[in-house]
């Protein structure tokens, strides 16, 4: 017979280890090894779904993947998961790299892809919808959340981050992922500067050995000139977006216009001894970015404040990033109506460093916040899908009246002494999707060959009357209630519109508007 004292006491062992077991982190990892949430332990994983280390052989955050292993591992998930994501390939860089996104989303909406992008954009011009029509719209249609990231070649484990956030969303087979990609597209854009990183990733490899050295100063951290940060011209992309010099802004301006996502995030590095970073930005703020759209970047912030707290991440907002300036990736799609989103990373510049305040802090570090912060804005975005498409739509109407009321003037642009030059600033407005027109009959403008952009159109907040309140040299702008033709000088354009632009035989493009069957895609001329 058995003793009943012993009997409890192994009853009570049993307790133990099963709620030791319990406990203990689900994927085996504990908070400081480099596998915590790489991937979050709660996700149940379909093994279908390679993972990195299955495809490149390096797991998350052990490695900087090269743009190879970037796009090999991004192909593979294509293959594994076709009935939800599909790869795009958008450009390439000016050393001829393939510039990329991968689109995921409910097997319905990848089914219908190119409807559900056709409506996004009928959601982006309301003139082409009544309210009935936009309401059905936004009922149904998924909102579009695009995660950019690494315009900065050597800001890299924003490129890793996207990786295993692509994983996540595709393998966890819990009804609450499953939710989020019913509710939106998720675009994941890898790497913008493919150059650049390769760049950067081919001198780490060569200049490490055995084993990683700490030291900031560490010969495998110290990019021989030029480094990473820009791409082969030795450009900023990060400064390009409204004046697309460069060919790899050009491809991401022109895939950006062919969706018109709601939520667009850009996703960086700074200093090592920094923090993170996340929106809303800074005082002064941009007055040309709407309460609305302000109150939607503090309400992604604070989701990702709740998920850092609950891992007891470090992080910031409203220091010293600002929302100001076109030519940020985070600013110029805010000019658009889209929530604009900028994340900072503390960089690593390779696979651990030494901080000043004596820590190390590592690559799966970074990676691990910026995959953090990413599926908190696929949560944020996901559980707000029609309040994100009603404040998009209602947003670019709302640019469309100040054109009408004359609050943003129509604008003309004289060919002058230089029509070349006049037609390639036109040119540069419609690629940055402001809508330039060619003058009617109903406008008298000295000298003939000049055309308009009206202030009443989605993009009027891009528009250069809503940017200064000056006039450049060849600039005319007008609101409603002009002078009659009779008391126009001669150089002058007199209309009752908002604003110009360029000769009219020298327009190439134009964004029409919508034609009678409520297409709004843009056509060539």
């Amino acid at each position: 017979m058995r003793h009943p004292q012993s009997a409890r006491r192994r009853w009570a062992a049993a307790v133990i280890l099963i709620l030791a077991a319990l406990a203990a982190p689900a994927n085996g990892q504990e908070r400081g090894e480099p596998g915590w949430l790489l991937p979050m332990p709660e996700i149940d994983a379909d093994p279908a779904i390679p993972t990195l280390e299955e495809v490149v052989g390096h797991s998350w955050g052990a490695d900087i993947s090269s743009h190879a292993e970037v796009l090999r591992y991004l192909e593979a998930l294509a293959k594994a998961a076709p009935d939800r994501c599909r790869l795009v390939r958008y450009g390439q860089s000016v050393e001829g790299r393939d510039l990329v996104y991968l689109v995921l989303s409910a097997p319905e909406t990848i089914a219908r892809l190119d409807e559900a992008r056709a409506d996004n954009l009928l959601l982006a011009d309301p003139r082409a919808l009544g309210p009935d029509e936009a309401e059905t719209l936004i009922d149904r249609a998924p909102a579009v959340l695009w995660l950019a990231y690494a315009v900065h070649g050597d800001e890299s484990s924003s490129s890793d981050a996207a990786l295993i956030t692509a994983y996540t969303l595709l393998a966890d087979r819990r009804e609450e992922t499953r939710i989020w990609l019913n509710e939106l597209i998720v675009v994941i854009d890898p790497i913008q500067n493919p150059d650049g990183r390769d760049r950067f990733v081919g001198a780490h490899r060569r200049a490490r050995g055995a084993f990683p050295q700490s030291s900031p100063r560490a010969t495998e951290r110290l990019q021989p000139w030029p480094g990473g940060r820009y791409n082969h011209y030795l450009f900023d992309l990060n400064r390009d977006w409204f004046l697309q010099s460069q060919p790899e802004t050009r491809a991401k301006v022109a895939a950006y216009l062919d969706w018109q996502p709601q939520v667009y995030v850009d996703v960086h590095e700074m200093g090592a001894n920094a923090s993170y970073y996340f929106d809303p930005a800074s005082d002064p703020f941009n007055p040309q970015i709407t309460p609305r759209q302000n109150a939607w970047a503090t309400r992604i912030g604070r989701l990702q404040a709740e998920q850092f707290d609950r891992f007891g991440f470090s992080y910031t907002s409203r220091e010293i990033f600002d929302a100001f300036y076109p030519g940020y990736g985070s600013t110029w799609p805010m000019m658009h109506g889209a929530i604009g989103l900028l994340w900072e990373q503390a960089g690593v510049r390779g696979l651990v460093v030494d901080r000043d305040d004596g820590q190390p802090l590592h690559y799966h570090d970074a990676v691990r916040h910026h995959y953090v912060s990413g599926l908190a804005a696929v949560q944020a975005a996901a559980s707000g899908r029609a309040d994100l498409l009603r404040t998009f739509h209602e947003g670019r109407g709302e640019a469309i009246e100040r054109g009408r009321s004359g609050d943003a003037p129509d604008v003309f642009l004289l060919p002058g002494k230089t029509p070349v030059r006049a037609a390639e600033l036109a040119e540069l407005l419609v690629a940055n999707g402001i809508e330039v027109r060619r003058l009617t009959a109903a406008a008298v403008l000295r000298p003939e060959g000049s055309a308009v952009e009206q202030g009443a159109q989605p993009a009027s907040e891009k528009a250069p009357s809503r940017q200064t309140s000056t006039t450049s040299t060849g600039l005319r702008k007008s609101a409603s209630g002009s002078r009659p033709a009779s008391e126009a000088g001669s150089s002058e354009a007199v209309v009752t519109a908002t604003r110009v632009f360029m000769p009219v035989s020298r327009i190439r493009r134009s964004r029409a508007p919508p034609s009678p069957s409520g297409s709004c895609r843009s056509r060539i001329r």
